[in-house]
């Protein structure tokens, strides 16, 4: 890997612009957050412990777990995350656990964690809360704003799916994404993993997953059909060594499967698995809107970011054979137009470029480091993208990395 001589300069620079004054605010268990969110400043930070209830977050804050927020509280009372941020503020959720809720009465509805403005996500996890038995997951909605998904785990609550996105920009990487399942004794129409009517979706090493089908009897014989891995009405979305599989049609072999993909032409995808679900019945339809593009670039980065502690990005080089480079940047600025296929992150001309390349099709490029055990990074981030000329053109994966602890 060369050697990059302004390396120094760069975690200096990031070092002089991180001491600057912030309040980090510790919520107690059980306790409200909009009461602490209410005094923070930008660039504060909220450590959450225990359990919360859910949240408005109006600034740009970062959320720091290890904790739950439980996105439903008996009886069944809408508890949802909603993200509503200013121009030119960022939020970021790190390690904080999303908790549904469910009873033997009965689901609540609703309960997204919703995004409108620019937020991270890092190793967060959508799940569940188990009560006499049965389990609702939460899910998340984004509807503008520019969101990076990274090394995190969702599971799409029922009537809705993993991940919805109306508009703006999603960067996904090294996550698994599953739309909800079938639930005997409820009405519950199996979900996608990933719903998209707009916007723009990249996801690298990201795997979709189809809720499956099932019957039960009520009264008479009911059946829920699989839904697809994803489906896709609107917007582009690019894929690059990722899994898109249907859900399978289970419940005594009567509901049917669904396919990988349920599209109208604006999936591209490079060496991603488009697998059909199973069932005795065959499918709901087939797979449709998928667009094989092998000059994509992919990345992944399955270890977030320690003191003192080594990491490694892996990209994967598109069919171009044109130059590759792994870049790091220390902010999330976004740039797209031409000749960019995929947005850049990082306020261009402050990109530290790691590696240099001219790989065949497909071949892993690995850029190995280790994080400086200098105390004051901590809380500062680090992200990495690769990138590769196709003639003309400049095709970037998804972002990863994140923030250093």
């Amino acid at each position: 890997m060369p050697r990059c001589p302004h390396l120094r300069a760069a975690i200096g620079a990031l070092l002089v612009s991180h001491l600057a004054a912030q309040t980090t605010w510790v919520v107690p268990d059980g306790t409200d957050p909009d009461v602490y969110i209410a005094q923070a400043s930008p660039g504060d930070t909220l450590q959450l412990s225990g359990e919360h209830p859910g949240f408005t977050l109006d600034r740009g804050l970062t959320v720091l777990g290890p904790a739950d927020v439980r996105i439903y509280t008996p009886p069944f009372t809408d508890t949802a995350v909603h993200v509503v941020l200013p121009p030119g503020q960022r939020a970021r959720f790190i390690g904080v656990r999303f908790i549904g809720f469910i009873s033997s009465s009965g689901p609540g509805s609703g309960g997204d964690v919703h995004v409108d403005g620019d937020v991270s996500f890092e190793d967060c996890y959508w799940g569940t809360q188990y009560v006499s038995g049965v389990a609702v997951p939460a899910s998340l909605t984004v509807s503008s704003g520019a969101v990076q998904v990274v090394r995190c785990t969702i599971y799409g609550s029922y009537q809705t799916v993993a991940l919805n996105l109306t508009g703006g920009h999603c960067s996904i990487a090294d996550s698994v994404l599953n739309g909800a399942n079938f639930l005997s004794g409820w009405s519950f129409v199996p979900q996608p993993a990933v719903r998209q009517a707009g916007g723009t979706l990249v996801a690298s090493h990201v795997t979709m997953l189809g809720g499956y089908g099932g019957s039960y009897f009520f009264g008479t014989l009911l059946t829920n059909d699989a839904a697809p891995g994803m489906e896709q009405v609107g917007g582009v979305a690019y894929l690059s060594d990722s899994e898109l599989r249907g859900g399978d049609g289970r419940g005594f072999s009567l509901a049917k499967a669904g396919p990988a993909l349920a599209g109208y032409g604006q999936c591209l995808h490079a060496r991603t698995q488009l697998v059909d679900g199973v069932s005795s019945l065959g499918l709901t339809g087939p797979t449709t809107g998928d667009v094989s593009d092998p000059a994509m670039v992919g990345v992944s980065m399955t270890t977030p970011l320690r003191l003192a502690q080594p990491y490694a990005v892996v990209g994967t080089a598109g069919s171009s054979l044109g130059l590759f480079a792994t870049i790091g940047t220390f902010d999330l600025a976004m740039t797209q137009g031409a000749p960019l296929v995929e947005p850049l992150y990082g306020t261009p001309g402050t990109h530290v470029v790691l590696t240099v390349a001219t790989p065949a099709a497909g071949q892993q490029v690995a850029t190995n480091g280790s994080v400086p055990n200098m105390p004051a990074l901590v809380g500062a981030t680090v992200w990495f993208q690769c990138l590769q000329l196709d003639g003309a053109a400049v095709r970037l994966s998804s972002v990863v990395g994140g923030t250093i602890l």
